[in-house]
């Protein structure tokens, strides 16, 4: 009895020591995975600062973390201006509220629900222009469709021309 409780001791003993050894294992992958991650962050507010006359590759960063971000939170998005503050938290660049394409701050900050809405109401747009085709509105569909393009390199809510678009189009669907 006394040489199996013995062996027994030594097993509990070599599981306790197996068990910290696998802690420590895993406590130093956490700790690496962490220092990776800072190491990351670093990297990339480096490149923005080193890039700063770099419009492309600045926006690629932003880009991809408007997309981590929406990733985040799929549904329903980080909310009104909460890729701002998220980009501030980066430390990315205090001037920088948006990541310069309406597709990325719309999915970001609205989430697919708010990003299908808008898709809903800009495809709306375009089919009663198709629908009622005239000159004015091969016009609409024109400015319309610029616009879409280029959204993809910017961000153009707040600026008044989309707005005049939007308010042709709609005076343009209350005449017919």
């Amino acid at each position: 009895n006394i040489v199996k409780e013995n062996k027994v001791k030594n097993i509990v003993k070599e599981n306790k020591v197996k068990n910290i050894v696998k802690e420590n294992k895993v406590k130093n992958i956490v700790k690496e995975n962490k220092v990776k991650n800072i190491v990351k962050e670093n990297k990339v507010k480096n490149i923005v600062k080193e890039n700063k006359d770099s419009s492309i590759s600045s926006r690629v960063i932003l880009w991809n973390y408007a997309y981590k971000f929406w990733k985040s939170h799929f549904l329903i998005g980080n909310g009104y201006e909460g890729l701002k503050q998220k980009y501030i938290d980066l430390h990315i660049d205090e001037h920088v509220s948006h990541p310069h394409n309406i597709y990325l701050k719309i999915l970001s900050e609205e989430g697919i629900i708010g990003f299908l809405i808008f898709l809903y109401l800009i495809g709306y747009m375009l089919f009663f222009l198709i629908k009622h085709i005239n000159v004015q509105n091969i016009v609409l569909m024109g400015l319309l469709s610029a616009y879409l393009i280029r959204g993809i390199f910017g961000w153009q809510l707040n600026e008044l021309d989309i707005w005049i678009i939007f308010g042709l189009i709609f005076k343009e669907m209350e005449n017919i």
